[in-house]
């Protein structure tokens, strides 16, 4: 037997015992959703109303994966004077199933987009991970300015 085909066999039977262990409700999802938030402008200026885009990105999430975290971080990026510039991000995630994901990416595309475009960002970010990978989603100004029904 392959070795990858065993160790999907030992992974199966962990993840179902684990499951049962734990008394877990369904299937566990390998499926992690980020949304980056960023504590200033694309010039360098606080956002006076970054507690509000934290709660956005928890709420377009929560509609993805049931619920949503956040966790504090600290990052740079270059200015377009190709000077880091440093500040505090903000990473709110959550873990669902596929179909979730599909069925809210125009969810995701609205808070992108309007993320981008009222806190004057000059890039917003999305990344996918699962099991066989990561995919990160740089969407740049200009962002859409119509608002997708959902």
């Amino acid at each position: 037997m392959p070795q990858d085909v065993a160790r999907k066999g030992y992974i199966d039977i962990i993840e179902s015992q684990l499951a049962a262990q734990l008394g877990s409700v369904g299937v566990a999802y390998t499926e992690k959703v980020t949304l980056f938030i960023a504590h200033k402008d694309r010039d360098g200026a606080d956002l006076s109303n970054v507690v509000f885009w934290i709660q956005e990105a928890e709420r377009a999430l929560s509609y993805v994966g049931g619920g949503a975290t956040s966790l504090q971080a600290r990052g740079a990026w270059l200015g377009e004077r190709d000077t880091p510039l440093y500040e505090n991000t903000t990473l709110v995630y959550s873990y669902a199933p596929p179909a979730a994901i599909l069925e809210n990416v125009p969810r995701l595309r609205d808070f992108l987009h309007r993320y981008g475009r009222e806190a004057n960002q000059g890039e917003v970010a999305l990344l996918l991970e699962n099991t066989d990978g990561q995919w990160f989603y740089r969407i740049r100004a200009p962002y859409d300015v119509v608002a997708v029904e959902m």
